[in-house]
């Protein structure tokens, strides 16, 4: 498991850190590098509420019915 050991990304604000981690998702979606859509407004509600960063984007993974 990848885990980031950078203080000035584990300690950043929760609303940065989920802007960035959206960004990034969306930009290797359309690079074609996962096929994994994320609900924004549910990673930003778990992130804030400071759930860690792996299970914010679990809970924000979109999935077909």
């Amino acid at each position: 498991a990848h885990q980031h050991a950078e203080d000035a990304i584990r300690n950043r604000e929760p609303f940065t850190t989920a802007y960035y981690v959206l960004r990034a998702a969306r930009i290797f979606r359309a690079e074609g590098k996962h096929d994994v859509e994320l609900d924004h407004h549910r990673l930003f509600d778990e992130v804030v509420d400071r759930t860690p960063i792996r299970d914010a984007l679990t809970q924000a993974v979109i999935l077909d019915d």
